[in-house]
């Protein structure tokens, strides 16, 4: 990418974006110097509808710390601790946005339920693992208020999912709310919104092959 095309690009875009050797996953539909910074006014930009992913991080964890680090040295990658769930739709939206919220909730709650009831019924004994809340789409981790929300007094995923999982006797204890809390963690903490990009960018050499992944 050419230098004066990356300075258009948002800060955390930029640091995924570098890596080693310049490698990396990327998929860019638009045409040679399409890239453009937008001008005019907020009825002018305004849309009812735009196309993104909700998310939300969870990290797997071997009793108190995350799973990777219990493998060997060369398997010591936070990445392979990661839990993420996605739901794609309209987010422009506030009544779709909350449905949205709700449904990606039920989403995680279904898949734990799933996976720790079926584990438990085939090995007659209790899961193994925990998961922690690290962070979601509008819950950054780190101290950074959301960049636009037209006013959104919704419900956070954070607690949407926290009252869900309640409801799931067998999903007791299985997935903790407090290790990456903001009282714990005031600013920032390995596995916030604001860590992503690194984490990001330290997965491509993985990918790519330049280094074993196995």
């Amino acid at each position: 990418m050419k230098e004066a095309e990356q300075s258009e690009l948002s800060p955390a875009l930029n640091t995924a974006w570098s890596t080693e050797k310049g490698r990396r996953l990327v998929l860019d539909l638009r045409p040679e110097h399409s890239v453009r910074i937008l001008a005019g006014d907020l009825n002018q930009a305004r849309t009812t509808y735009y196309s993104a992913y909700l998310w939300v991080l969870l990290i797997v964890l071997d009793t108190k710390n995350p799973i990777h680090m219990a493998a060997g040295p060369k398997k010591q990658q936070d990445w392979r601790s990661f839990l993420p769930f996605f739901e794609h739709g309209n987010i422009a939206e506030g009544y779709t946005l909350g449905f949205l919220k709700r449904q990606l909730a039920n989403k995680v709650a279904n898949s734990l339920q799933r996976l720790v009831e079926s584990y438990e019924a085939e090995w007659k004994e209790r899961f193994p693992l925990r998961f922690a809340y690290a962070c979601a789409i509008d819950d950054s981790g780190c101290g950074m208020p959301k960049a636009y929300d037209a006013g959104d007094n919704q419900t956070p995923l954070r607690d949407l999912l926290a009252d869900l999982l309640g409801k799931y006797p067998s999903l007791t204890d299985i997935v903790d709310f407090e290790i990456y809390s903001p009282a714990i963690h005031p600013d920032n903490h390995p596995y916030s919104a604001c860590s992503l990009p690194e984490q990001l960018a330290s997965y491509y050499p993985f990918y790519t092959g330049d280094q074993e992944l196995r």
